[in-house]
Parts: C-alpha cells; sequence; structure tokens
C-alpha cells in the first residue's frame, strides 16, 4: 500500500489516501463523493473501476461505441475508427483520449448526448475554450510580432512574382476566350 494523491490539472490535491492502485483511489474517492472535477487522470487506467458514488458500489458495463454507431460521419472518420477499433471501443477516458490523438471529431459525437447532456457538454466546453483562448492570446500575439517582419518581407518580394504569374494567366485566358468566340458569331 502506497500514499495515492488525485490531483487537479492544476496541481493542487483533491484527495488522497493509501491504497495499492490510482484506480483504487479514484474509485475510494467516487464512494465517498470526492468531487473529482478538474482530476488529472489523463494516463489513468480505470477501467474496470466501480464508479458509482454513495451507498454500496457496483460493476457498471462501459457502453460500446460502434461502427454502427458513426452512420453519417465522413468516410475518413469511419476508416480511422475502424483501423484502431474494430470490433468497437470502449467508452473510457483512454479511448477518448486516443481518438483525440487519431483526429476523430469529438463534437460530432455529441449526436449521441441527451438534451441535457450536450447542453452541459456545451457549456463546460465553453468555458474551456475561454480559458485557452485567455491563455493563447499573449503568446499568438508574440508569434505575430515576431513573424510581421518576416511576413512583410515576403510579401514585398513575392508582390511582383505574383502579379507577373497573373498578368500570363490573364493574355492566356484572352486567347482562350477568343479562340472558343472565332465562328459564333
Amino acid at each position: 500500500m502506497t500514499k495515492q494523491i488525485i490531483r487537479h490539472t492544476d496541481g493542487r490535491v483533491l484527495y488522497e489516501c493509501v491504497a495499492e492502485t490510482f484506480r483504487e483511489a479514484v474509485e475510494r474517492a467516487v464512494g465517498e463523493e470526492v468531487s473529482l472535477e478538474g482530476a488529472n487522470l489523463r494516463y489513468a487506467n480505470l477501467r474496470g473501476a466501480y464508479l458509482t458514488a454513495g451507498g454500496e458500489m457496483t460493476t457498471q458495463t462501459v457502453p460500446l461505441i460502434t461502427l454502427r454507431m458513426l452512420r453519417g460521419a465522413c468516410s475518413e472518420q469511419k476508416r480511422t475508427f475502424k483501423a484502431e477499433w474494430p470490433g468497437g471501443a470502449e467508452a473510457t477516458l483512454e479511448n477518448v483520449l486516443r481518438a483525440v490523438e487519431l483526429g476523430l471529431d469529438l463534437p460530432w459525437g455529441t449526436r449521441w448526448f441527451t438534451a441535457e447532456a450536450r447542453a452541459e457538454y456545451e457549456r463546460r466546453v465553453a468555458s474551456i475554450q475561454a480559458e485557452y483562448e485567455r491563455q493563447e492570446a499573449p503568446i499568438r500575439a508574440e508569434y505575430d510580432r515576431q513573424v510581421a517582419p518576416i511576413r512583410a518581407e515576403y510579401e514585398r518580394r513575392e508582390a511582383p512574382i505574383w502579379a507577373e504569374r497573373q498578368r500570363q494567366e490573364a493574355i492566356l485566358w484572352l486567347a482562350a476566350f477568343l479562340a472558343s468566340q472565332e465562328g459564333q458569331e
């Protein structure tokens, strides 16, 4: 048995206990109805964990996301899903994070949510997006500041060759148009 600590993504401690595994610590926290909102569970293996809050803990079947559920998705998304999970994917954090790595479109899957779950998801994602934009803004501003002189030099040097390309295309367009008009009078 070792001390297990469940931390928020910002580093603060949400729950700690002595347990054999991190999964056991998560099970205890859920059983004690400790809020794990914002918990850093990115690499946690929670497969088979007992995650029923309050009272007696029971095992729950993990829902399966199947290729059939992707009816209406684009063929590239279906191919990617099928290559990774030919028999379907259990709805686990590990698999959802893998879907993100593979570039699967999570918002497309919100069609499987109830109206209430979708509204809550969208509300919380909006909050996450706002925080991302707040943190990203100064990084973007610094990037733009550093790139501005390079962009200006590129545009200065590229403008005459673009103009020449456009002039040559105009000549070709006119020649093709006139050739198309011959004999139509």
